[in-house]
């Protein structure tokens, strides 16, 4: 199981496409978090329809934010059991000059399983970072 973090971005959609082409066949969750001002629902199924185009066995969950949106997703990872977090690099707040959106950076420090993180930038649109041991079987 993975959960792919979505928030709509295209950085998020482009973590949709690689989890598809390099976890095939692993179930997902694509999750929103319940925000201000978002429509969660909308935005998770939407990341799930995404999903399918894609060929993911993925459904979409939302979940009320909990301290931070990173804290919310690593919640979400460890509950479920995930093997796996998919996370797009910037999010739709983050200022283009930086490296790593807050988020991306909060989740890489405190998830509970390994993160892939995927970019739009660069010649293949892919960074990709592990955060423990545990990997995707």
């Amino acid at each position: 199981m993975i959960v792919i973090a979505y928030d709509g971005s295209t950085d998020a959609q482009a973590a949709v496409r690689q989890a598809a082409a390099l976890m095939p066949g692993h179930a997902a969750i694509v999750l929103a978090v319940e925000e201000r001002s978002v429509d969660a629902e909308s935005r998770a199924r939407e990341g799930a329809e995404l999903g399918h185009e894609f060929g993911i066995d993925c459904r979409a969950r939302t979940r009320p934010r909990r301290g931070t949106v990173a804290a919310t997703i690593a919640a979400e990872a460890r509950d479920a059991g995930a093997d796996a977090i998919v996370i797009g690099r910037r999010g739709r707040r983050s200022a283009p000059p930086r490296r790593l959106g807050s988020v991306c950076e909060t989740v890489l420090a405190e998830a509970p399983v390994a993160v892939l993180v995927v970019s739009t930038e660069g010649s293949r649109g892919l960074a990709m970072a592990a955060t423990n041991s545990r990997a995707v079987a």
